[in-house]
């Protein structure tokens, strides 16, 4: 299903290197590729949800900087969509150097978008794997909470940075 085969990896390389995890860039490499469909397991991810305010134009531009911020610090970008992003480092062992992880992420957007973003961040543990149907397939950490997240976060002013589940 996935399998790039032989004399293709330098463009899954290309095209997957910068946002997808190394082991799965790897994995996708080989011809036999097809993770089994919503066998999933449970991760620990750290995660920030971002919305972006301005106009169109500037939103695009916005969400790119945010994507470069966070392949920078060595996360990924789960989505992007309108004015929205969802930014995962997962699954991770839950280390100290993992809470510094998110804080150094969150530090970078805060000073390059000082009020015109706006966060819900955390860590959580969720299933984690390839899931959805014949016609649309994801990998990744599927949030059971999301909707609630991001409740929590159309709640928040620009500015604001709130860790999900704090009061």
């Amino acid at each position: 299903m996935f399998g790039w085969g032989k004399g293709n990896e330098k463009k899954a390389d290309e095209l997957f290197s910068k946002y997808v995890r190394p082991e799965l860039v790897e994995a996708m490499k080989s011809p036999t590729f097809n993770p089994r469909l919503n066998e999933l397991s449970a991760a620990d991810v750290n995660f920030v949800l971002i919305a972006v305010d301005g106009l169109p134009n500037e939103v695009g531009q916005k969400l790119g900087r945010i994507a470069e911020i966070t392949v920078d610090c060595g996360w990924y970008v789960d989505c992007l969509f309108s004015n929205f992003a969802v930014l995962v480092d997962g699954p991770i062992p839950m280390t100290k150097s993992s809470f510094e992880s998110r804080a150094t992420l969150l530090g970078k957007l805060k000073k390059a978008f000082p009020s015109d973003i706006k966060t819900v961040h955390g860590r959580i543990r969720t299933p984690w794997g390839s899931y959805g149907g014949e016609r649309r397939t994801t990998f990744g950490a599927m949030l059971p909470d999301f909707t609630t997240m991001v409740a929590r976060l159309d709640r928040e002013a620009y500015g604001n940075h709130v860790e999900y589940g704090a009061r």
